[in-house]
């Protein structure tokens, strides 16, 4: 949400505070669309108590005064310091109001929450713990070949080989599905990781073959299309689709 946040105002929100700040200054609505694009202006702000309240008692977490109690029978409950639930959802629903703000602050300073607490761990999404789901050997992209692997956070690109070593290119693929190691592979020279979460739109250009023409938030287009030696692994084009409409909805 921080880095969705961030992109939205143009400015960094580097934590929680920063949320409270943009709040106060009258910039509810724009936030609440971002998280609830389906929901009316009312129901947006009315509804953006709760993932304020999931930021809230991160916060919490973060500052030493809750934990979370996993169950294997139930949902995972959020403890304070006497280990009795902890419900935040009456000073999420005070702070989405800038006239109740500054008691909703006071309110959490006062459980010893430092709303600063709960910031960003990294500014990009990035190939850590990303599972490889499928790929295409020998795609285009912009114009240059490429293998393309769809992971669980994002697409990876990686150098495209020779037309003469297409066999070891379909070779490669396998392996890498069978057991390679999204964040190693990431650090191949020449390779490029795209999050999902940077993908604004995606299009299909066309029925007839797999092209695509993805738009990202800094406003890069990129071009996804097969080639004449590409091939699919994995089911690969119906893997992509599916996270195009999970990217852009």
């Amino acid at each position: 949400m921080l880095r969705v946040f961030t992109r939205a105002v143009g400015q960094p929100v580097e934590d929680v505070g920063a949320v409270l700040d943009l709040i106060g200054a009258g910039r509810i609505d724009d936030l609440a669309a971002l998280i609830l694009p389906d929901a009316t202006r009312r129901e947006a702000r009315k509804r953006f108590a709760d993932p304020l309240g999931t930021l809230l008692a991160l916060a919490a977490v973060r500052s030493g005064v809750a934990r979370w109690q996993h169950s294997w029978t139930g949902p995972t409950t959020l403890l304070g310091r006497d280990g009795a639930p902890l419900d935040l959802s009456d000073l999420a629903g005070l702070a989405c109001d800038p006239a109740t703000l500054p008691l909703a602050r006071q309110r959490l300073r006062d459980r010893g929450i430092d709303v600063t607490a709960a910031k960003h761990v990294r500014r990009r999404v990035g190939t850590e713990h990303a599972t490889i789901l499928a790929g295409i050997t020998t795609a285009i992209v912009d114009g240059k070949r490429a293998d393309l692997l769809i992971l669980s956070h994002g697409l990876l690109l990686m150098p495209g080989m020779p037309r003469y070593k297409t066999g070891m290119a379909r070779y490669r693929m396998r392996r890498w599905l069978s057991e390679g190691d999204a964040r190693e592979l990431a650090a191949t020279p020449g390779s490029r990781f795209i999050p999902y979460e940077e993908i604004a739109t995606a299009v299909r250009t066309t029925k007839l073959r797999f092209r695509w023409e993805l738009t990202l938030h800094d406003g890069t287009v990129v071009e996804l299309r097969n080639g004449g030696q590409s091939e699919e692994h994995a089911d690969a084009e119906t893997v992509f689709t599916q996270a195009m409409h999970a990217a852009t909805t």
